[in-house]
């Protein structure tokens, strides 16, 4: 009887490690997060962050609270709690969005009703409609960004294996 016991002890514990206990996915799957920075050190004026250099400040969206991503059109959809604290960041504030500790894209918080005027720089408007922010580039002028990050592999591949990925 103490043998089933302890068997069944081994097995509980087991599944208890191998999954995060919130989410039901293996613990150690890759997460990806959005910081806001601070102490942004600009390499050109106002526009370009140097990533190098930036230091966290606050998480303002983790992982948990992505419920999906839309390729084709470029947004996120995201949970209650993260729109109401995406609504409480004052504008042109700098971020991140990393990937296991690496920096996939970087911009602005800006709301879609003012532009950043800066080229080539992503843009999330944090004033989310039905829990949806859309991820964009401020353009100077009408042409398309030189390298466009929004779709990144790596960023596509983990949301793919947590299911989160629309085309």
């Amino acid at each position: 009887m103490k043998q089933a016991h302890v068997f069944w002890l081994i097995i509980w514990s087991f599944l208890a490690f191998a999954c995060d206990t919130e989410t039901g996915k293996k613990a150690d799957s890759p997460h990806l997060a959005f910081y806001t920075l601070e102490n942004q050190n600009t390499i050109n004026p106002g526009c370009e962050l140097d990533v190098a250099t930036a230091r966290e400040k606050d998480k303002i969206i983790a992982n948990d609270e992505v419920l999906s991503y839309h390729a084709a059109e470029h947004y996120f959809i995201l949970t209650a709690a993260a729109v109401n604290r995406l609504k409480n960041i004052k504008s042109q504030t700098p971020f991140y969005l990393k990937v296991d500790n690496q920096v996939v894209y970087s911009g602005f918080l800006m709301p879609g009703y003012l532009s950043l005027a800066c080229f080539d720089k992503v843009v999330i408007d944090p004033l989310a409609y039905n829990n949806i922010i859309w991820v964009r580039y401020d353009y100077a002028n009408a042409g398309k960004p030189t390298n466009d990050f929004r779709n990144n592999a790596t960023l596509l591949e983990v949301l793919q294996k947590q299911g989160k990925l629309e085309k």
